[in-house]
């Protein structure tokens, strides 16, 4: 007799904690997303700078043209925004989605030193939910936010 008691406790228990238990694992399961894609972001962010590097001084005099723009470095520019978002100079498919040419920008800085900086901006979205609905409690909690990657180089 005590066993079934037992029993029929322990079957309320597991529907009590099942939700938190779940909860944890969804919340584990973003946040090794989330750092993946960061991850990801920056290993794309080097080897984009590890392109342009190579190919923004187009001339012999060893010098970055003194506007860098996609004319003045045989679209040096175009090919390392492909080389950022496919992986190659060839395709244009993203490895992260949602991630566009229009994110990612290349600026000397300071002027006239040589340094390229490749800065790449993602809009990060969870996998389960974009919103966090608060019900009645308040305005829903948004659950999207960007992440920023940039690499510094020398121009050769």
């Amino acid at each position: 007799m005590i066993d079934k008691k037992q029993k029929g406790i322990a079957v309320i228990e597991f529907t009590l904690v099942l939700p938190m238990l779940l909860l944890v694992i969804f919340v584990t399961v973003e946040f090794g997303r989330l750092l993946f894609q960061y991850s990801e972001l920056t290993r794309m962010a080097r080897s984009a700078g590890r392109f342009i590097s190579n190919t923004a001084i187009v001339n012999t005099t060893g010098n970055l043209p003194d506007v860098l723009t996609d004319v003045n470095c045989d679209f040096c520019i175009s090919k390392m925004k492909r080389v950022l978002i496919s992986g190659d100079t060839i395709n244009t498919t993203t490895n992260l989605s949602g991630l566009s040419s229009a994110d990612i920008t290349v600026v000397e800085y300071p002027a006239d030193s040589g340094v390229l900086v490749v800065n790449v901006s993602y809009d990060w979205t969870p996998m389960f939910a974009e919103k966090l609905n608060m019900l009645s409690f308040g305005d829903d909690i948004d659950l999207t936010f960007n992440l920023n990657a940039s690499y510094a180089v020398t121009a050769l």
